[in-house]
């Protein structure tokens, strides 16, 4: 803008070094299928479609597209849950909603073992808290 206040538009060449593109899929046919080869070299957002949340994704991703820029998740056939934070933790205990979170996380319910150790962790907590 000038002293005027009037507006003036410059287009200013900007090379492009790498394109943006965006996949979706299972993860094993991300890393293994040739259909993807254009992709490698890009920066890409990544969506995940895997029934569970497979481990260490993003380091198995940055092997072949190694400018991820993006990892999301959303698992085949699950509905997103529209409700805030509140709503969906109302009137349910500590260990309740770290249960769920484990569940949503691993789609699995937590095992015997990991809801033990919630337990005892929000003990010590509760502990620690009264102790000051």
């Amino acid at each position: 803008m000038d002293d005027a206040g009037t507006a003036h538009v410059e287009q200013v060449p900007a090379p492009v070094c790498r394109r943006l593109s965006v996949l979706r899929g299972r993860l094993a046919d991300l890393l293994g299928s040739a259909a993807y080869d254009q992709y490698e070299g890009d920066f890409v957002s990544v969506t995940l479609t895997d029934p569970s949340r497979p481990e260490g994704a993003m380091d198995a991703l940055r092997t072949r597209f190694p400018h991820v820029l993006v990892l999301a998740f959303e698992p085949e056939g699950v509905l997103p849950d529209g409700r805030g934070y509140r709503a969906r933790t109302a009137g349910r205990d500590d260990l309740a909603v770290a249960a769920e979170f484990v569940r949503h996380v691993s789609h699995a319910p937590p095992t015997t073992a990991e809801k033990q150790l919630l337990s005892e962790a929000f003990e010590a907590a509760r502990v620690d808290e009264e102790a000051g």
